[in-house]
């Protein structure tokens, strides 16, 4: 029923004519790890766009993309129109302590593995800009899941996801069978974890940090920095988030 697509626009987003032009030291540091990807070299944002809106087959076309990969100059309102918008964030803490071990497990692999630390590309800053996008210039409602809640009660969070986005509701998406798809090959450690998953795992809820219990002392000094600076965001956006309907 779905068509799937995966950071499509993380090729013309480094590489080709449409390349975002990073700073000097960050572009150093990525340097290999971008070589080490699978990304198209030529693509451009026109013609990603045009195979999500005319490959697919199926009924619905899903691209999972990141913050940062939009660029209003290459991604007008009128392209940004075609699509409904919707938006999965999770607590600042776990996604840079996050990015920071998948970064240290590549360095160790050497040159096969594309991962790299870099708190920019996190996007809490474009996650705000892109909401007020959707919902104020193009009017959308705002469909915004948070990474606890859909752990805590999958069934609940996706069935109301469902009904937003306007697709119908299947159980069995909670749950799926362990494998690497060919569309997350291009970007290499970036997905080992995700690929020997089975199913999003319900756990007891937990409360948005705040800015004081975030960072712990054993952090780095730079994923501290980028928790601090992304708490914020998270906190203005985590009222506004989509939640399951209350259970009879």
């Amino acid at each position: 029923m779905v068509e799937v697509f995966h950071e499509h626009f993380a090729d013309p987003y480094y590489f080709g004519p449409d390349k975002f032009e990073a700073e000097p030291a960050a572009a150093a540091n990525m340097k290999d790890a971008l070589e080490a990807s699978l990304l198209l070299r030529d693509s451009t944002y026109e013609s990603q766009v045009a195979e999500i809106t005319t490959a697919s087959k199926r009924p619905f076309a899903f691209s999972k993309e990141l913050t940062i990969y939009y660029q209003a100059t290459k991604m007008p309102e009128a392209t940004m129109a075609k699509f409904t918008h919707c938006f999965l964030m999770r607590r600042p803490d776990k996604v840079m302590r996050s990015f920071w071990r998948v970064a240290q497990e590549g360095a160790e692999e050497g040159g096969s593995s594309s991962t790299y630390f870099n708190p920019d590309e996190a996007g809490f800053k474009e996650l705000e800009a892109l909401v007020h996008v959707a919902t104020v210039q193009l009017g959308q409602p705002l469909i915004l899941v948070d990474a606890d809640d859909l752990l805590a009660d999958p069934a609940g969070v996706l069935e109301a996801w469902c009904a937003a986005v306007g697709l119908p509701w299947e159980a069995g998406i909670t749950s799926w069978e362990a494998c690497m798809p060919e569309t997350w090959k291009k970007w290499p450690g970036w997905h080992d974890d995700a690929a020997t998953s089975t199913g999003f795992a319900p756990r007891k809820p937990k409360s948005a940090a705040t800015s004081a219990k975030a960072a712990k002392p054993e952090d780095p000094e730079e994923v501290t920095a980028a928790i601090l600076e992304a708490q914020p965001i998270y906190d203005r956006l985590y009222e506004k988030r989509l939640r399951a309907a209350p259970k009879p």
